[in-house]
């Protein structure tokens, strides 16, 4: 498991054929499983050039 919080920019490495978990990689190169559930992709276009897909997590969300 890895600590993010909202907001967070992550790389995605992996993600898993059931889609609960996904690999990611923080911008300090640490590296963990966090729930799909929990993020959202930011920007596919810019990551390409980096081999991967940036995700972040959603804002929280006040209803919850």
């Amino acid at each position: 498991l890895l600590s993010v919080s909202p907001g967070d920019c992550l790389t995605l490495v992996d993600a898993d054929s059931g889609g609960e978990w996904w690999l990611v990689r923080r911008e300090d190169g640490e590296a963990g499983f966090v729930p799909s559930a929990w993020l959202a992709v930011a920007d596919e276009s810019a990551a390409a050039d980096e081999g991967g897909i940036t995700a972040a997590l959603p804002a929280a969300d006040p209803d919850v």
